[in-house]
Formats: C-alpha cells, structure tokens, sequence
C-alpha cells in the first residue's frame, strides 16, 4: 500500500512539474495581433448627367458600384440602382466603337419623395447612387 501511494504521489508531483514547466515557457503578455486592415473608399464625384452619357461599364461600376439590377436584352442593357429616395436606370447600348455606353438615363423617386425639378431629382438621385454605391467585389 505504501508503493501504490508513493506511486500516486510521485505521478502527482510529475504532473505538477510538467505544469509548471510549461507555465514556465509561456509569456506574461498575449502575442501581438496585427490589425486588420480596413479600406475605405475614397468620396466619389457626383457626375452631372451629361457626363454619365457615354461612360462604359467599367467607369459606372468604379463611379456606382454593382448595379442592383442588371438586364440585357439583344444588344441594350438595363442597369439599375436603387437608393433610399430614387431608383436610376441607366440604359447602355453598343457605341461607334461597338463597347457598350449610357446612351440615356432617368430616374424614378420612391414614394414619399418631396417632388423637385426633373433636373434637381436626377442631380439627386446620382448624389444618392454615388454615396449608395456598392463594391464591384468583396475585400478581404
């Protein structure tokens, strides 16, 4: 009986070496933890309406982002954004070039918008899709 005790005791005291042996080995403080970083994206111009007429698709999606609708039928595109006061609809059909370009554009506001000019609205809902935009692709 007395080895089963010194037997027991002597795993005890090996298990509490081991402890403290690797206690021993960790550091006081937490590794360092590099930040994530975050990516912000820069204030967009707002473009009056005249400038969006010609952009190519690549220039919309840098100046709005991902559309929220997106329609092609034959040769024309749809491309929609919707915002909290308006909806713009930009309509892309091939230029001279044969690259697809807004070739017109209109707006509808939500309901419950205070009524502007057609000029203000539009000036409006172009400020709205710009600081709306959406990211053309996730950052990791």
């Amino acid at each position: 009986m007395e080895q089963g005790m010194r037997t027991g005791r002597a795993r005890r005291l090996l298990a509490l070496a081991g402890a403290l042996a690797l206690g021993a080995c960790a550091s006081g403080e937490p590794d360092a933890v590099a930040p994530v970083p975050t990516v912000s994206l820069a204030p967009a111009e707002v473009p009056a309406a005249r400038e969006v007429m010609g952009m190519a698709p690549a220039r919309l999606r840098t100046t709005f982002g991902e559309p929220t609708v997106l329609r092609v039928e034959g040769e024309a595109q749809m491309w929609q954004y919707q915002t909290g006061g308006c909806v713009l609809f930009l309509f892309l059909y091939p230029g001279a070039e044969g690259r697809h370009e807004v070739t017109h554009l209109e707006y509808e506001p939500q309901s419950g918008s205070r009524p502007l000019s057609p000029e203000a609205g539009m000036a409006a809902c172009l400020e709205a899709a710009v600081r709306a935009r959406r990211p053309s692709a996730p950052v990791s």
